[in-house]
């Protein structure tokens, strides 16, 4: 999947990605391959497993998710 997480001031990462979780009203949820298409409100955090390389972390207050087509777009802020 590709993943794109954008502030208003830069792209904070972009890349491929193997899954995310995050946190909503509902609570905890994950993105995987194939999900269906899906927007949120988010808050919290952001947890990033790319293919290559170690987990990241972004720490965030509000942000919006979508995800369509295996593409997961989060714009913070």
């Amino acid at each position: 999947m590709m993943l794109t997480v954008k502030s208003r001031e830069k792209t904070v990462f972009e890349g491929e990605v193997t899954s995310i979780t995050s946190y909503n009203s509902k609570g905890k949820f994950d993105v995987l391959p194939l999900h269906s298409n899906f927007i949120s409100l988010i808050g919290e955090k952001i947890i990033i497993q790319p293919v290559v390389g170690p987990t990241q972390e972004i720490q965030l207050d509000n942000a919006v998710l979508r995800v369509i087509e295996n593409t997961i777009q989060i714009f913070i802020g």
